[in-house]
């Protein structure tokens, strides 16, 4: 289990997404975001924060176009989210067998 001083935001246990960037945007500042599941009241509980920025780059993920991805033409990867960050792990995934 992840202490409670944990890097990950998980919008339940270890705090919010929109309370960690609250803390962390400055007045003047350039960001970007990516996320599939950004909304209106992510944006609403973001106002005050974001009003005083002066350049935003988003990219909106569609969850739903995972869907339609063909498996067979997809190389497939694995990813590791800890502590230390996202990671991708160094295997390859085969319809007949694993190799690490």
């Amino acid at each position: 289990m992840m202490s409670k001083t944990s890097r990950i935001r998980d919008n339940n246990l270890y705090d919010t997404v929109a309370d960690f960037l609250k803390d962390k945007i400055q007045d003047g500042a350039s960001l970007s975001f990516v996320s599939a599941y950004f909304t209106i009241n992510a944006f609403n509980a973001l106002r005050d924060s974001l009003t005083g920025i002066d350049n935003l780059r988003f990219l909106f993920g569609e969850p739903d176009a995972v869907g339609g991805m063909d498996p067979s033409k997809t190389e497939s990867k694995a990813f590791r989210f800890t502590e230390e960050g996202l990671g991708l792990r160094r295997e390859v995934y085969n319809s007949q067998q694993t190799y690490n």
